[in-house]
């Protein structure tokens, strides 16, 4: 079971690499993606910050289609100068993910639990503060 989850990540995050490699058409040198316990965090070089907003279009292109791909740290070095975004919404999703996780009991029906508030699209998440870096 444990394997098919990895093999179906790795996979996942395969097709992310892709999708950004094509879409910033040569533009990111050095591309890695990682998934540190369900936290995906990417990692580039580009010379300019072109490259930094189509590789955010991909990113963004992606996650509509697979929400629980989103990266939730992107490190860019634009012309070598470090650029570093932090992605609260993703960060959230993978908490509350985590907390349903263990209180689904095992049965691995933890989106089930979700209330109709948290579905609609009316709900915001009540995010931490963003602190000054």
């Amino acid at each position: 079971m444990w394997g098919d989850f990895w093999d179906t990540r790795n996979q996942l995050l395969d097709e992310l690499e892709a999708t950004i490699q094509q879409r910033t058409q040569g533009r990111l040198r050095n591309l890695s993606l990682d998934d540190v316990n369900g936290m995906i965090t990417m990692e580039a070089d580009t010379a300019t910050y072109y490259g930094v907003q189509l590789a955010l279009a991909a990113v963004a292109a992606f996650s509509a289609q697979r929400p629980r791909m989103t990266p939730s740290r992107l490190l860019f070095r634009v012309d070598g100068h470090p650029f570093v975004l932090h992605n609260r919404i993703a960060q959230y999703a993978y908490e509350r993910e985590r907390e349903l996780d263990a209180s689904s009991n095992g049965c691995g029906c933890a989106f089930a639990r979700l209330s109709p508030d948290e579905h609609s699209s009316s709900a915001a998440p009540k995010l931490p503060a963003m602190s000054a870096r």
